[in-house]
This record gives C-alpha cells, sequence and structure tokens, in this order.
C-alpha cells in the first residue's frame, strides 16, 4: 500500500512538473507575442506618424501659396485705391481753396464791419459818460457847499449851548460845594462825638474780651488734650491699597463712613496723588460773646505707577466700609 501512494504521488508531482513546464512554455510564447505586437504598433505608429507630417508639410505649403496671392491682391487693390484717392483730394483741394478764399474775404468785410460800428458805439459811450460824470461832478461839488455850510451853523449853536452847559454847571457846583462842605463839617463834628463814645466802650469790651479769651485758651487746651488720644482726631497717614488690571488701577482703604467724602484723588500721567482734607470747628462763648476758631488738617500721599493713566477717567464708589477710586489706563 505504502509504494503504489509513493508511487501515486510520484506519478502526480511528474504529471504536475509536465503541467508546470507546459504553463512555463505557453507564458514564454505569450511574451514573444506581445513583443512582437508592441514591434507591429510601433512601426505602424511611426508611418502613420511620418505621413501625417508629409500631409502637414504640403498643407503648410499650399496654405503660404494662397496667403502670398492673397497678399498680392490686397497691395494691388491699395495701391488702386490709393491713386483714386489722390485724384480726389486734389480735385477737391482746389474747390476747397475757392470756397476757403471767398470765406475769408467776407469775414474780413464782416470784421471790418463791426469795428468801424463799435468804435462807433464806444465814442457815443465815452461822449455819454464824459457828459455824466461832470453832471454828478457839478451835483458833488453844490451839495458839499450846502454840507460845510449846515455843519458852520450846527457847530456854532453847539458851542453856544456848550458854553451856556457850562455856565450852568458852574452855578449850580459852587453851590453843591458849599452845601457839601457844611454837610462836612455837620458829619465831622459828630462823628467824633461817635467815636470818643465807641471808644470809650471798646476799652471795656476789650479788657473783658482778654478775660473771656483766657478761659477759652484754657478750655481749648483741655480739648485738644482729649482729641490728641482719640483716634478720629488722628490720622497721621493714607495707607491705600493699589491693584491693577488690564484696563485700569484700583486704590481701596478702609475709611469711616463719615469720612468718604473727605478722600479726593488726582491723576497725571504716570503719577496719582490720594488726598484727605477735614475742618475741625470750635464755638467757645461767653454773655456776650463768641470765641470761635477753624482748624484745617490735609494729607496728601503721591505714589507712581507703570502705565499712563485718564485723569478724566476716575470712578468713586464705598462698599462695607471699603473706599475705592479707579482710574483708567490712557
Amino acid at each position: 500500500n505504502g509504494k503504489e501512494i509513493q508511487a501515486s504521488i510520484q506519478d502526480k508531482e511528474n504529471r504536475l512538473d509536465l503541467v508546470r513546464q507546459e504553463l512555463e512554455d505557453t507564458q514564454n510564447f505569450l511574451k514573444n507575442e506581445e513583443k512582437l505586437l508592441k514591434t507591429r504598433h510601433i512601426d505602424k505608429m511611426n508611418k502613420i506618424n511620418s505621413d501625417q507630417a508629409e500631409q502637414i508639410i504640403a498643407l503648410n505649403d499650399r496654405s503660404k501659396e494662397i496667403v502670398n496671392q492673397q497678399q498680392d491682391r490686397f497691395n494691388t487693390a491699395i495701391q488702386q485705391q490709393e491713386l483714386f484717392a489722390d485724384r480726389e483730394i486734389n480735385k477737391n483741394r482746389h474747390s476747397t481753396l475757392l470756397k476757403i478764399n471767398n470765406v475769408n474775404h467776407d469775414n474780413d468785410l464782416k470784421v471790418r464791419n463791426l469795428e468801424s460800428r463799435q468804435k462807433t458805439v464806444i465814442s457815443n459811450l465815452q461822449d455819454q459818460q464824459n457828459l455824466q460824470v461832470d453832471r454828478l461832478r457839478k451835483e458833488f461839488e453844490n451839495d458839499l457847499i450846502q454840507q460845510r455850510e449846515t455843519q458852520k451853523s450846527e457847530i456854532e449853536q453847539r458851542d453856544q449851548i456848550h458854553k451856556d452847559q457850562m455856565t450852568v454847571s458852574k452855578e449850580h457846583g459852587e453851590t453843591l460845594i458849599k452845601q457839601e462842605k457844611t454837610q462836612f463839617q455837620e458829619k465831622y463834628k459828630k462823628l467824633i462825638d461817635e467815636h470818643e463814645n465807641v471808644l470809650s466802650r471798646l476799652k471795656q469790651t476789650f479788657a473783658e474780651q482778654i478775660r473771656n479769651f483766657k478761659l477759652a485758651h484754657q478750655k481749648k487746651l483741655m480739648s485738644n488734650q482729649v482729641k490728641s488720644s482719640d483716634s478720629f482726631y488722628n490720622n497721621g497717614d493714607i495707607a491705600p491699597f493699589i491693584k491693577e488690571d488690564l484696563s485700569s488701577y484700583m486704590v481701596s482703604m478702609k475709611v469711616p463712613e463719615h469720612e468718604r467724602d473727605l478722600y479726593n484723588i488726582s491723576a497725571h500721567k504716570r503719577e496719582i496723588k490720594l488726598m484727605f482734607a477735614r475742618k475741625f470747628f470750635d464755638d467757645v462763648r461767653s454773655s456776650d460773646s463768641t470765641l470761635t476758631t477753624r482748624r484745617t488738617e490735609s494729607l496728601t500721599k503721591t505714589f507712581n505707577v507703570s502705565d499712563i493713566v485718564d485723569a478724566n477717567d476716575v470712578k468713586k464708589s464705598y462698599k462695607n466700609g471699603i473706599l475705592t477710586f479707579k482710574i483708567a489706563k490712557a
């Protein structure tokens, strides 16, 4: 059995080798046929290209010959047309010159007639203008003479009225001076009496004011001692917190609500100035006088920033005991 199987396998391998050999021979044959077909195709294409090239050359030669013939005909037609045009131009030129000479002659006659009429009109206008100028000159001279006479009469009348007014004013002024002199003497005497009485009262009042001032000064010292120990009246420094974003600077600080309006801010270029100002008022009253004192406290803190600020765009806000100024960047 094993030999039979071996023999069968060997037989199949032999037949497979035969099939392979036939396939290889067939492939070689097909390759040779392909090469032969390609060679024939290339030869046919070369023959077709050669025939087309010869036909194109023949057509080009025929086209050039036709173009040359057409060009010769066109040149001949142009020459004939130019000769005809020259003959027509020469004919028309002579008649045109005659017409131009006739028109120029007519124009010269018209121009001479117009110049003559224009000279006549101008001469008449000049004569009329001269007459009008003479008439206006005479009228102006007559008006000027009348105005001079009228002006002279008015000046004489004004001089007389002025002299009369000066005389009346002088007499009235002398009367007023006498009256004012009498009134001044009476007022002067009355003022002297009043001043003497006032001086007497002032001496008494001044002595009493000195005593009241001493008492007020003592009370003021006591009041200042009390205020110096009170933090409300002592604000020796301003300590703001500065924050920056892309478009602005924000200056913030902790401030009592009653002082929120005492802070102001100004900006210029890269400088921000924070200002604080408040006023103290003290009144010390006595029986017949009042001693009033005024004191102003101001603090200023200036600091520089890296960007230029816009002084016209400053916003102020107060929230939860924090006063904030927002200054826009320029």
